[in-house]
């Protein structure tokens, strides 16, 4: 069978500029008390499913301290770009189930600060453009509970920065990019030997 090359989207510049300064001033200064100020667990707008809303609600309930939740399950769906971006900021885990292909928001979410959690399902078993830790990329929903309570227990151990996506977060900041996408499309036109003109520089997300 014919192998088709990888074709691998981008994130928009300005995103990656801005979550690559937040990404220095939390190496060069990160406390445990701004650590923690990362409190929200995203979830995609397709993987919003009542099971995966009510597993990280139960997740987030139970590692509960000073009478209030250690973390705020948020459903992002129908936002505007510039509250999607700020929400990013904010979270400490973003969670895509069946990743559909590389998405827009985890990616984003991981360049920003947060730890991705998905599934084996779909590309969420791709290692290729998606090189993240094992312990991210769960069996089942309910493993979700345990995932989101080590995030957690991570956060109070000031680390500056989730290591188990930092070659994701090197991959988008750093390879990926509108040039990248413009090779590897016209790798993809010649492994299916069409004959169609590419444009110079393809929109970004």
């Amino acid at each position: 069978p014919r192998v088709v090359p990888l074709l691998r989207p981008f994130i928009s510049p300005s995103v990656t500029a801005l979550c690559r300064a937040q990404h220095h001033r939390e190496i060069r200064g990160a406390t445990r008390a701004e650590r923690q100020q990362r409190q929200l667990v995203l979830v995609d707008s397709d993987s919003a499913s009542p099971t995966i809303i009510e597993v990280l609600r139960e997740a987030c309930e139970s590692a509960r301290g000073d009478a209030a939740p250690r973390c705020t399950v948020k459903h992002v769906n129908g936002l505007s770009r510039s509250t999607v971006r700020e929400l990013t900021t904010r979270a400490i885990a973003v969670v895509d189930w069946c990743m559909v292909g590389a998405e827009r928001l985890p990616i984003e979410a991981v360049l920003c600060g947060a730890s991705l959690l998905t599934s084996h399902c779909l590309h969420g078993s791709s290692r290729n453009d998606l090189p993240i830790a094992p312990q991210l990329v769960l069996e089942q929903e309910a493993d979700l509970v345990a995932a989101v309570a080590r995030l957690l227990a991570e956060s109070r151990l000031e680390l500056s920065r989730p290591l188990a996506v930092e070659p994701l977060r090197r991959l988008y900041d750093a390879e990926i990019g509108p040039a990248s996408l413009v090779r590897e499309a016209r790798a993809v036109i010649r492994a299916l030997n069409v004959a169609q003109p590419i444009p110079p520089y393809p929109p970004a997300w």
